[in-house]
């Protein structure tokens, strides 16, 4: 499972996401879908261990993927 809690996603001191919670289940399809700009690229790069968010956390199966090893993390996760 591929879980964010809380997290905010901007670049450059701008703020896309804000406060955003998710929760991914294996086996499913899911879709992000919003307005050019508004965050939906950011969110996934974040969700997927590749940008740190300004806060909260993205957790793989119970685990901050930004303290997972690297190798363990991309063997695991499709971008």
């Amino acid at each position: 499972m591929l879980e964010a809690k809380n997290i905010k996603v901007g670049y450059e001191g701008r703020l896309q996401t804000q406060k955003t919670d998710l929760i991914f289940q294996p086996g499913m399809i899911y879709s992000v879908i919003g307005k050019n700009g508004c965050g939906k690229s950011g969110l996934l790069k974040c969700m997927a261990g590749l940008h740190r968010s300004k806060s909260g956390t993205v957790l793989l199966d119970g685990k901050d993927v930004f303290m997972m090893p690297s190798a363990e993390l991309f063997s695991r996760i499709g971008y």
